[in-house]
């Protein structure tokens, strides 16, 4: 084979030149200041939530509880309010935890099956959507 049949068929596989990017390689200015923005935002969300997350530990009440909680749910305070009061429960649980960490690792499973759950309808429906946006071809 003569070296000129070699450059050709270098020229004619899309093959770009040393010194350029193929166009499917090439760097769009828009794409890379647009991804070098998302990347600060997201910098700054993570670096906001870290310094509320720190700020509220910083200003957190000292615990006051007799069970040693800075931080009693809502359900704790009010069912001693209304106890106080003298208004008796309607109903009374179905299922008690033995512990507290019993009760919180159920929690965190029912927040990790709603989090399953919401991300599967998510990605479903981001699935439907890409395909309804991908031109159809007919298959011959």
């Amino acid at each position: 084979m003569s070296e000129n049949h070699l450059s050709e068929n270098h020229q004619s596989d899309n093959h770009a030149p040393d010194n350029q990017l193929p166009e499917s390689r090439a760097v769009d200015p828009r794409r890379f200041a647009r991804r070098t923005r998302d990347v600060w935002v997201t910098a700054a969300l993570v670096a906001g939530i870290v310094a509320i997350f720190l700020t509220s530990l910083a200003l957190a009440p000292r615990s006051d509880a007799p069970e040693g909680e800075a931080f009693p749910g809502t359900d704790a305070v009010v069912t001693d309010t209304l106890s106080q009061g003298g208004v008796e429960p309607w109903f009374e649980p179905i299922f008690e935890p033995g512990s507290s960490e019993v009760e919180s690792g159920l929690f965190a499973l029912q927040a990790a099956l709603g989090a399953g759950v919401l991300g599967y309808a998510l990605g479903n429906l981001r699935g439907r959507r890409a395909e309804r946006e991908q031109p159809h071809t007919v298959d011959r």
